[in-house]
């Protein structure tokens, strides 16, 4: 078994050596290494060249190391019984959290409209919304 990585625009090495602080005898390469790809079982792949994964006749699975699949989903490449994974640090969960609190308070509390009569140079307060008038999904 050996790893792969193919981070596009992030910081391989610290992937590299975190995989190897917590198991030193499994293989890890970056594109700068040399490396058999018969030797690949597994890749982490972050917005990776298409045609990339048709090199890794061995891989079984394939992980993405950002909170989208959409650049594993439409790789042609990905083959049917390879396994997809993505990882979900719980920062990622706190923020997407924030950003649709964001989101529904920005539309509830009717910031859209407020800003549309900013650029109109108007001033007025608008009714508040109630939340029983309001639909979320």
């Amino acid at each position: 078994m050996a790893i792969a990585l193919f981070l596009t625009g992030k910081d391989e090495t610290q992937w590299q050596q975190a995989i190897h602080r917590l198991d030193p005898n499994i293989p890890v390469y970056t594109p700068k290494d040399a490396f058999s790809d018969d030797q690949i079982t597994f890749a982490v792949l972050w917005r990776h060249p298409q045609g990339l994964l048709q090199r890794f006749k061995n891989l079984r699975a394939v992980c993405s190391a950002g909170a989208g699949l959409d650049h594993i989903r439409t790789d042609p490449d990905v083959s049917p019984g390879v396994v997809v994974y993505r990882i979900v640090p719980d920062s990622l969960i706190r923020a997407m959290v924030e950003y649709a609190t964001y989101a529904v308070l920005f539309f509830y509390r009717r910031f859209d409209k407020y800003a549309e009569l900013r650029q109109q140079q108007k001033w007025l307060q608008l009714p508040q919304n109630s939340p029983a008038d309001i639909r979320i999904g």
